[in-house]
């Protein structure tokens, strides 16, 4: 499974993110506004019906065009990402699947949740998740969550958000 497209009056969307080298598809989108935007439904069309979904829409001003990825799937009781931001001050976001189970993983400290979809339906667990202070540096960002069974599947994906300028 995998989003096919999204849409929303007068914005174009690019994915710029994903992992779906298991069950599911963990994706990350991107769209930019010249002028603020207020009032906008975002609507997922999937490549296959009969699937579930969550999606998390965050607006920021003053975000640069260019955003940085990474992404990373295993099985394993840790799931982690490694992101290479291209400067300081930037923000982390990590999207995360873990298709074993509807349990949630353990965040790293100085990260919080941001949404959280627990799928018991399919014993699937959905989440987004920020780290809660913007980098310092351009060294690398591990996003790391524990917590997860031997052998869950998982996928995470991590962007960074540029500043712009």
């Amino acid at each position: 499974q995998q989003v096919k497209l999204l849409r929303s009056d007068g914005l174009t969307w690019s994915r710029v993110a994903h992992a779906n080298q298991t069950w599911g598809s963990t994706e990350v989108w991107t769209t930019f506004a010249v002028q603020p935007v207020k009032d906008v439904r975002v609507k997922a069309q999937f490549k296959h019906g009969g699937y579930t979904g969550s999606i998390t829409v965050a607006a920021y001003a003053g975000a640069s065009r260019e955003v940085g990825s990474a992404s990373a799937t295993g099985v394993s009781s840790e799931a982690k990402v490694v992101i290479k931001p291209a400067s300081a001050a930037s923000l982390v976001w990590s999207v995360g699947h873990n298709w074993s189970t509807s349990t949630a993983p353990r965040l790293p400290d100085n990260h919080s949740w941001v949404h959280r979809f627990q799928n018991r339906k399919v014993d699937d667990y959905f989440w987004v998740q920020r780290r809660s202070t913007a980098t310092t540096s351009a060294d690398p960002v591990t996003v790391r969550n524990t917590g997860l069974r031997r052998n869950d599947r998982w996928q995470l994906v991590a962007v960074e958000i540029r500043p712009a300028g």
